[in-house]
C-alpha cells in the first residue's frame, strides 16, 4: 500500500485536522458513525474511524460510503496521513464528484462509460439503450467503490494497484472488459437481474478466473483517444443537466446500493445499503435497519 500513498504524499501529506463529531444526531454524522461501526468490531476503532471520516467530511466537504470502503482498506497497513493524502487524490483529482449525496461526478462519469462503450463495442451499447439498461444503475460499486465488496481481497489488490497507478483510465478499462468478456451473455438476454448481476460481478456468477480474464482484458483495451475529462464536462451538460431540471427537489442522500435511486434503509454486508423494496427481494439477506 506504501506505493499508492507515496505519489500522493508530495501533493496532499498535509496532516489531518481532526474534527470530533459533536452532533451524532446530524444526518451525514449518523452515517458515518454507522458506517464505522460495521467496519471494525471494537469500540476503540470503531470511534476512531468515525472522527477521521467526520475530519476528511470536513476538510473535502464531501462524503459516500464508499469514501469510507476505500480509507478503511487504507487504515489497515497505512498511517491515517497516508490514508488522507490517498482520499484527497482520488476525490480531488480522480473521482470528483463520486463521493457525495447527490454525486454527479459518478453519473456523468458513468454516461462516459456508455459513450465508450457505444464507439468500442457497439452491439452491447444498442442492447443496453434497447431495453432501458442505464450505466449509472450498475456502475456505482466498481466505480464509485472502487471495488471493495466485489472482489475477494486477493483480487482486490490487484485492481487497487491498476486504480493508483492509472486512475480512472483503468476503471473504464475494467468495466469495458466485462463487458468484452461477457458479451455473449449480456446479448442474450434481457433479464435486469442477470445484466446488474454480471456487470456488478456478483459473485454468485462470476469466478476469480473470470475476473482474472477481465483484468487481462482491461490490459489490451486502447481508450487513449477518449479525453475522459472532456467527455465528464459533455455528459454532464447532455445527460445530468436535463435530469437534475425535471426533478423534483428532495433531501439529499446517497441511494439504495441495488436499485441507485431511492432513499436507504436497510443495510446487510452482502448488498450494502438498500431501500425497502429491494431488501424485500433479498429476504435471506441478514438485513439491519439504516
Amino acid at each position: 500500500m506504501l506505493k499508492w500513498a507515496k505519489p500522493c504524499m508530495a501533493f496532499y501529506g498535509a496532516d489531518v485536522k481532526y474534527a470530533p463529531i459533536k452532533n451524532r444526531d446530524e444526518e451525514t454524522a449518523r452515517v458515518i458513525i454507522k458506517d464505522a461501526e460495521r467496519t471494525f468490531f471494537a469500540p476503540e476503532h470503531r470511534e476512531k474511524f468515525a472522527e477521521f471520516l467526520h475530519s476528511m467530511l470536513q476538510e473535502l466537504n464531501t462524503y459516500g460510503q464508499s469514501m469510507s470502503y476505500l480509507a478503511a482498506i487504507c487504515n489497515l497497513a497505512l498511517t491515517e496521513k497516508e490514508t488522507a493524502a490517498i482520499l484527497r487524490k482520488t476525490a480531488k483529482e480522480v473521482l470528483q464528484g463520486h463521493w457525495a449525496a447527490e454525486a454527479v461526478g459518478f453519473a456523468s462519469n458513468a454516461w462516459v462509460f456508455e459513450h465508450i462503450l457505444s464507439k468500442q463495442q457497439p452491439e452491447v451499447a444498442a442492447h443496453f439503450k434497447k431495453i432501458n439498461f442505464w450505466p449509472d444503475t450498475y456502475l456505482q460499486k466498481i466505480m464509485s467503490g472502487v471495488c471493495v465488496h466485489v472482489l475477494p481481497f486477493n483480487l482486490l489488490f490487484d485492481y487497487l494497484d491498476k486504480f493508483m497507478a492509472e486512475g480512472l483510465s483503468y476503471t473504464m478499462r475494467f468495466c469495458l472488459g466485462i463487458t468484452e468478456i461477457y458479451r455473449s451473455q449480456l446479448l442474450a438476454t434481457e433479464e435486469f437481474d442477470t445484466l446488474f448481476n454480471i456487470m456488478r460481478l456478483d459473485r454468485t456468477m462470476i469466478t476469480q478466473d473470470d475476473v482474472r480474464r477481465i483484468m487481462a482484458a482491461a490490459d489490451k483495451i486502447d481508450i487513449r483517444d477518449f479525453p475522459l475529462s472532456e467527455l465528464k464536462s459533455e455528459m454532464y451538460n447532455d445527460k445530468i443537466l436535463p435530469r437534475m431540471a425535471k426533478a423534483p427537489k428532495t433531501l439529499e442522500f446517497e441511494p439504495c446500493s441495488l436499485c441507485e435511486k431511492e432513499k436507504p434503509t436497510k443495510f446487510c454486508e452482502e448488498h450494502g445499503i438498500a431501500c425497502n423494496t429491494c431488501a424485500a427481494k433479498h429476504p435471506a439477506a441478514a438485513w439491519e435497519d439504516w
